[in-house]
């Protein structure tokens, strides 16, 4: 990962910033591991809806080899691997919207209706084809999940209605952190609990600068800060 991913983002980092060193770049982006509280016991899961056996017998009914993730709406997806990386930033965020949907800005061009390509960034996504899409061979995705469940679903409605349907911002990486367009990644999945449920959950960190997708949850206050809860690692 270090060779396809990490050390290639850091040369494009560097052009910007010619006194980073390497060791800076991957500390700030958590040395590539989930940021996890005190407390945090996240527990490895498909995404897929596990089925249960049709057998009848009260033995087997209920034998699985993987729980399955169920998804709810705030809830902060952080994807780990090589598959996950862009050419600036190492990792990608999301958001899901609904149990079953997922609203993020990849910085690649989509076809949104099966034939017009859109210039404009944030997209949804089926459950299925999110996790598809980051769980292959090594690749996972860690999920975060708050407190504050009113917060998260207003954040998650916030998204889809006002940085989505109504006023879709364009995808460039940029040190303005509370400009809601241009966006990216994890600034957007950041500005739509900031805007959309209560500025309260911003915390005491820079006003200015990127947001690195693996240190998004430290970018929270208080009783804000996601909770690691899930590793999921297939579909």
């Amino acid at each position: 990962m270090c060779k396809n991913s990490v050390f290639p983002a850091y040369l494009e980092a560097v052009k910007s910033n010619p006194t980073l060193t390497f060791e800076q770049f991957v500390a700030s982006d958590n040395y590539e591991v989930p940021v996890q509280k005190p407390g945090d016991h996240p527990e490895e899961v498909s995404a897929e809806e596990v089925k249960s056996s049709k057998s009848g017998s009260p033995f087997t009914s209920f034998i699985s080899a993987k729980k399955s993730y169920k998804m709810k709406a705030g809830d902060i997806l952080i994807c780990y691997g090589t598959g996950s990386s862009g050419s600036r930033l190492i990792g990608h965020a999301a958001m899901a919207t609904s149990a079953n949907y997922i609203i993020e800005m990849s910085g690649k061009p989509h076809n949104a209706s099966g034939d017009s390509w859109r210039k404009n960034n944030a997209h949804v996504k089926s459950k299925a084809t999110f996790f598809k899409e980051h769980t292959k061979g090594s690749d996972y995705v860690a999920v975060y999940r708050n407190n504050h469940p009113v917060y998260s679903d207003r954040a998650s409605t916030y998204a889809y209605r006002h940085m989505y349907k109504e006023d879709n911002p364009t995808y460039h990486i940029t040190s303005t952190i509370f400009q809601k367009s241009p966006s990216y990644c994890s600034k957007y999945v950041v500005l739509a609990y900031y805007w959309g449920a209560t500025k309260k959950s911003w915390g005491d960190g820079a006003r200015h600068g990127i947001i690195p997708p693996h240190q998004l949850p430290s970018y929270f206050s208080d009783s804000f800060v996601p909770s690691y809860k899930y590793k999921v690692t297939s579909y």
